[in-house]
C-alpha cells in the first residue's frame, strides 16, 4: 500500500534516530545522504539525480500500435496503453535500478564470468525470468541462452514481451501466468512447468514478484535439483523476513547480497530496523 507523504516523513525521522550512531559504513553512507536531502527514498543514494533527466528516443510501431525504444541496440516494447511520459519515467527508473552503484543491480562482472564458465563447460543455458515486466534482464543475456522462458502475469506486459522477443521467437517463450508453489488458472508452479530432467544444463533464474519469491522458490526445488548448476537472482526486500527465509531455503549454496540496502516503506510490515537487503545471488 502506497504511503502518504506524512508517513514517509515520519519514517525518515525514525530512520535517522535509529541509526544516529551507526558504525556500519553502508548504513552511514545512507544516513549522510538522507541528512542532506529533503526526501526519503527506497534507494537513498546519489543515483536519483543522475537519472532524473535521462533521455531516450521513443518510436511508434504502426503495425503493433505501441511504443518502443532501443536498449542495447534492440527494440524494447511497452504495453499499448502506455504513453510517452509514463514510458520515459519508467525507463529512467529501470536504468537507475541497474546502475553499477544500485543495490537492485542484477548482473555484475562476477555473475557474467560465472555464466561464461558454465557455457565453456558445454552446458546448455536455460533462463527463467519470473516477474519480468519489460524483460531487460533477458534481453541482456539472450544471445548466450539456449532457451528462455519469461513469466509475466500482467497481460499488457506479456504482450509487450512477445513483441520485444520476436527476433528470438525460436528459443523464447512468454508465459502469461504468475509463478507460485501451485498451479491453477492464474498461477504456475515451475516444477509443474519444467518436468524434464535437466542434465548438462545450467539454469539461471531472475525473480522479482512482489513478495511471492519464497513460494515460487518452494515450487521449483525439483527443477533446480535436476540441473547440473544454477544461479538465482532473487529480490529479498518485499517482506521483512525475506532475506532470512530465502537464505534458509538454500543452506548448502553460496549466497551473496548486493551492496547497500532498500528502505521499502511501501511494505505493510515496514518497521525496525528500517533497511532490507535488496537482492540475493544464490548458486550451487
Amino acid at each position: 500500500m502506497k504511503k502518504t507523504i506524512k508517513e514517509i516523513i515520519e519514517y525518515k525521522k525514525k530512520f535517522l534516530n535509529y541509526y544516529e550512531h551507526t558504525d556500519d559504513p553502508e548504513i552511514h553512507e545512507m544516513v549522510e545522504y538522507i541528512k542532506k536531502v529533503d526526501r526519503f527514498d527506497m534507494m537513498n543514494c546519489e543515483l536519483e539525480k543522475d537519472y532524473a533527466n535521462l533521455h531516450a528516443a521513443l518510436f511508434f510501431d504502426k503495425k503493433r500500435r505501441t511504443y518502443f525504444l532501443y536498449e542495447r541496440g534492440r527494440r524494447l516494447y511497452f504495453p499499448d496503453q502506455y504513453g510517452e511520459d509514463p514510458i520515459l519515467n519508467l525507463y529512467r527508473s529501470l536504468k537507475r535500478e541497474q546502475d553499477t552503484k544500485s543495490p537492485h543491480r542484477y548482473l555484475d562482472h562476477t555473475d557474467i564470468d560465472w555464466i561464461r564458465r558454465q557455457q565453456m563447460t558445454g552446458r546448455k543455458l536455460l533462463l527463467l525470468e519470473i516477474g519480468a515486466m519489460e524483460g531487460m534482464f533477458s534481453l541482456e543475456l539472450i544471445d548466450w541462452m539456449n532457451q528462455a522462458v519469461i513469466f509475466e502475469g500482467d497481460a499488457g506486459w506479456a504482450g509487450a514481451l512477445k513483441n520485444t522477443f520476436t527476433p528470438w521467437k525460436d528459443k523464447v517463450k512468454v508465459v502469461n501466468r504468475y509463478v507460485s508453489d501451485h498451479t491453477d488458472e492464474r498461477h504456475i508452479c515451475i516444477d509443474d512447468y519444467c518436468t524434464n530432467e535437466l542434465q548438462n544444463t545450467c539454469v539461471i533464474v531472475k525473480m522479482d514478484i512482489e513478495g511471492d519469491e519464497r513460494y515460487a522458490l518452494k515450487g521449483m526445488q525439483k527443477m533446480l535439483g535436476s540441473a547440473d548448476s544454477f544461479m538465482l537472482f532473487v529480490c529479498a526486500y518485499h517482506k521483512k523476513d525475506d532475506e532470512r527465509v530465502i537464505r534458509n531455503m538454500f543452506p548448502d549454496c553460496r549466497i551473496r547480497n548486493t551492496h547497500g540496502y532498500f528502505c521499502f516503506y511501501d511494505s505493510d510490515d515496514y518497521d525496525e530496523p528500517y533497511i532490507r537487503r535488496c537482492l540475493l545471488k544464490i548458486h550451487n
